[in-house]
């Protein structure tokens, strides 16, 4: 037997293909995943509630101030409104628990 006429499985295969996509497509799809994520995250942490709620756990602001940012930050059903009010104007200073509470109640009606 001739070595010449032994065909081996790279002469009967074609050649193959190049990728259908290449690697720049590849980059520019994960590039964009990263920012669209970065966005999603930086948004959720710059969200004026959010921020509120980071200040005011955090010690940065007293409750009373708080309170009236979270009055001039949202627009509040009537019951909302007016259980913020209460809190605003008391004698004393709203509870952080009471007030965080209210934030939550404000974000879920939302």
């Amino acid at each position: 037997m001739n070595p010449q006429d032994l065909t081996g499985i790279h002469d009967i295969l074609p050649l193959e293909k190049p990728p259908l996509i290449s690697a720049g497509v590849w980059l520019a799809l994960v590039v964009t995943i990263i920012i669209s994520i970065t966005g999603f995250l930086l948004w959720r942490h710059l969200r004026p509630l959010n921020r509120l709620q980071r200040d005011l756990h955090k010690g940065r602001i007293t409750t009373r101030a708080a309170a009236h940012r979270l009055a001039h930050l949202s627009r509040l059903s009537h019951d909302s409104q007016r259980e913020i009010d209460q809190l605003r104007f008391s004698r004393q200073p709203p509870n952080a628990k009471t007030l965080q509470a209210l934030i939550e109640k404000i974000r879920n009606d939302r």
